[in-house]
């Protein structure tokens, strides 16, 4: 019996040491919830701030070298500024899904929940966050955060961007906790009094014409509890009623290889409709057109007009060939 007790005893003080370790190494971080309102990216002074994506070559690490996006309206055309979507911000413990379709006819992603889609090489991304990994087909939990006094951590496994008719997953870690080079999980910081925290993660892509490439994400706002409504955000810019703003670039992203080239000139005009973007291979050509368009205003010159041209360039070339004419006749004369 007393052998039987200093067994169980010894089994009861190993269990306990194995529940006090697991307890140790779990995270202490108290979930959050509520919305993580974003605060839109700027550029003042040519320092980007606020809410903003970049994204790692390849070749790169987490100091770079960066893409450029020709979108960008910033000096450092690296970073691309996010707005907050119709819900403010990202929404913990529940899912921000992707509409159906999840692109329009020009492959722009039209999810706007979370961020207003952004323009990336002349294609509209957007980011959700859905039960099942569109990319990845796995099942995946709702966004999470947790602070531990003032340090974040999370589980974003669901976030997913839309650009050109195909979906990345940007989440991280990666569905089912993959390892994916560069991806790194989420870490930020959070002021309990005031709400204000920022997120930052990163994640390797896996496939596509963005292989390997690694999307770099920085949030930053404050934390609005259930209830709470979304702050008011200035609108972007729109054209009068009936019309849309087109942004055109002069060269385009290829749909493959090593480095995306980086767009020249951005240039934005009213039109009626949106010129279709097509597949970003065939952007380039699209673009030449809608930038010569821009140059001449759109408008013909009047049909008069040419035919005077015309007729003034005829009649000095054959003033041309009478006058050389004459002077070679008068060479011939004796």
């Amino acid at each position: 019996m007393r052998r039987f007790l200093s067994v169980t005893a010894v089994a009861l003080v190993g269990t306990v040491v194995i529940a006090v370790g697991a307890t140790s190494a779990a995270p202490n971080a108290a979930p959050l919830t509520g919305t993580l309102g974003i605060d839109a990216g700027s550029c003042s002074a040519g320092a980007a701030s606020g809410s903003t994506f970049r994204m790692i070559l390849p070749s790169g690490d987490t100091s770079g070298p960066f893409v450029s996006n020709g979108d960008s309206t910033c000096d450092d055309q690296t970073y691309t500024l996010l707005r907050p979507g119709s819900d403010g911000g990202l929404v913990l413990g529940d899912y921000q899904p992707a509409p159906a379709p999840p692109f329009d006819g020009n492959g722009n992603g039209r999810a706007d929940r979370i961020i207003e889609p952004t323009m990336f090489f002349g294609v509209g991304f957007a980011i959700a966050s859905n039960p099942t990994d569109p990319q990845t087909k796995k099942d995946v939990p709702a966004p999470s955060v947790g602070a531990d006094g003032g340090a974040l951590s999370g589980d974003l496994q669901a976030i997913g961007a839309a650009w050109n008719d195909q979906n990345f997953n940007q989440g991280a870690p990666k569905p089912g906790n993959a390892p994916a080079g560069l991806t790194a999980k989420p870490t930020g910081t959070f002021d309990s009094s005031s709400g204000a925290y920022t997120l930052d993660w990163a994640s390797q892509i896996e496939g596509g014409p963005f292989d390997k490439f690694t999307g770099v994400w920085h949030l930053e706002g404050t934390l609005r509890t259930a209830g709470q409504p979304a702050p008011a955000t200035t609108p972007p810019s729109t054209a009068p009623s009936g019309e849309a703003l087109v942004t055109v670039t002069t060269s385009a992203l290829p749909s493959a290889g090593p480095t995306p080239a980086a767009s020249e000139t951005t240039t934005t005009t009213e039109v009626g409709t949106p010129a279709p973007v097509g597949d970003v291979d065939d952007r380039g050509a699209d673009n030449e057109v809608a930038i010569d368009a821009e140059l001449t205003g759109g408008r013909e010159a009047p049909t008069w007009l040419i035919l005077l041209v015309l007729a003034l360039g005829l009649a000095a070339i054959a003033g041309y060939i009478l006058t050389d004419k004459a002077i070679r006749q008068n060479q011939d004369s004796p």
